[in-house]
């Protein structure tokens, strides 16, 4: 497990509210409520493909933007 120190958590926090709106949704539905790729592509009405691409582009681009 990770454990950040309170303001890499807080610099987290702010780049993450940056995101679009949908990018949000999928890290809250992935990480928050534990769903698979086709269970949140299943509740936002896409493929588990254009799921799969959101969430591998939003984890590198908060990867760059974090480091």
């Amino acid at each position: 497990m990770i454990v950040l120190k309170q303001d890499e958590y807080a610099l987290l926090q702010r780049l993450i509210m940056r995101l679009p709106a949908v990018q949000q949704e999928v890290l809250r539905l992935r990480f928050n409520l534990g769903l698979c790729h086709a269970e949140i592509a299943s509740l936002l009405n896409k493929t588990e493909g254009a799921v799969q691409v959101i969430f591998s582009r939003t984890i590198h681009s908060l990867q760059a933007k974090y480091q």
